[in-house]
């Protein structure tokens, strides 16, 4: 499946079989080269329905039995669809119809985000802000409340809360969708959120792919660095610590009603490591050390203990000087090596043609930051 104009690929292009052979109903999606394979067990004639977002649809006649590749392009279409979204009234509705404002963000949009993670594409929504924490661990906010732990901002995932066991609001994406998964994000920013439970700060709903509009197996491997050194003294001081990730997504529909999806994620990185120990204590015009002697007043900026501070007749003629307790650099108490390991699955089943029976199950996700 080829785009007519540049001949590009088209990936998750829907191509079903219009007539229905022994009431069963046949149909795929497009692989990323553009490629497709249904199995019918009846020959023709037929006719196969091609549809793809942007493009017009088409349909194909297949009179005589074929066994190799069908050449098929797809002319562009400038036709503006209908928003649809689900969360505002937790029913099915348009965008615009919508009594309150919604910021949204689609498959196209996820597939073509600028940066490493899509999860950062949220950040260019309307009145919302991103506190990043970690690698993974992002807090997203909205309506002027940015913390670091908005327990008044919800994240669903096909409508089930996620916030993290133990903290009690969401962490991110370190335990949200795939990449490979993830079909749209919708954003209610205002107060019209206090419909759902402790909502007041905001929504964000993630709706991932169904399996019986997303068929087959997808993967990706991504590379990037991180930790870039401050100075560049020699070629050894450019290097940066590696950033790697990898995601399998497999989704397969048996007969009509029953379908399946798996995906495991796997991230490995060295995360942000603290290398700014300055003084901000008394006598912060100095480091830890003045010349030789060392500073009684040290609080140093990722450091930890130091900040336990008393006075002491140690000055001259015995006056008080302040002497804080001897911390530890942050490099002395962890390890910054981080993985990142999410496995899920679900089992759909059609009970009617528009009501689908989903569960899910995940893994725990976890974070490796050891303490020495």
């Amino acid at each position: 499946m080829t785009d007519k104009e540049n001949g590009e690929p088209q990936e998750f292009a829907n191509i079903y079989l219009k007539e229905k052979i022994d009431n069963q109903s046949y149909g795929t999606t497009t692989a990323s080269d553009g490629s497709f394979y249904i199995r019918i067990d009846k020959g023709p004639p037929f006719t196969l329905v091609i549809s793809h977002l942007g493009y017009k649809t088409k349909e194909i006649r297949i009179r005589d039995r074929i066994t190799n590749e069908l050449p098929v392009s797809l002319d562009r279409s400038n036709l503006q669809l209908n928003v649809v979204v689900v969360q505002s009234s937790k029913i099915s509705e348009e965008v615009l119809r919508s009594p309150i404002t919604i910021e949204q963000i689609g498959i196209k949009d996820i597939q073509f985000v600028p940066s490493f993670d899509f999860y950062d594409a949220l950040a260019g929504m309307k009145d919302v802000e991103i506190a990043t924490q970690s690698m993974q661990f992002k807090s997203v906010n909205s309506r002027g409340f940015n913390s670091t732990s908005n327990t008044r901002f919800i994240q669903l995932i096909d409508g089930m809360d996620n916030q993290a066991p133990g903290f009690g609001f969401p962490v991110g994406n370190f335990t949200g969708l795939s990449e490979l998964d993830a079909e749209s994000a919708e954003l209610l920013p205002g107060p019209s959120t206090s419909r759902y439970a402790n909502a007041f700060n905001g929504l964000l709903f993630m709706k991932s792919r169904d399996p019986f509009l997303f068929e087959g197996i997808s993967s990706y491997i991504k590379f990037a660095a991180n930790n870039f050194p401050k100075s560049s003294i020699g070629f050894f001081d450019l290097l940066a610590t590696p950033v790697y990730e990898f995601a399998l997504r497999y989704a397969k529909v048996f007969k009509e009603r029953f379908a399946f999806k798996t995906n495991i994620t796997i991230i490995k990185a060295s995360d942000w490591e603290a290398s700014n120990f300055d003084n901000i204590g008394e006598g912060e015009r100095f480091g830890r050390h003045f010349g030789t002697f060392p500073v009684p007043g040290y609080d140093g900026i990722n450091v930890y203990g130091d900040e336990v501070k008393a006075q002491l007749p140690i000055g001259f003629n015995g006056t008080n000087v302040t002497v804080t307790r001897t911390g530890y650099q942050e490099p002395d108490l962890f390890d910054y090596n981080f993985t990142n390991f999410k496995i899920d699955g679900a089992l759909h089943y059609k009970i009617k043609p528009d009501i689908t029976a989903v569960v899910q199950g995940k893994s725990r996700n976890r974070q490796y930051l050891f303490h020495r």
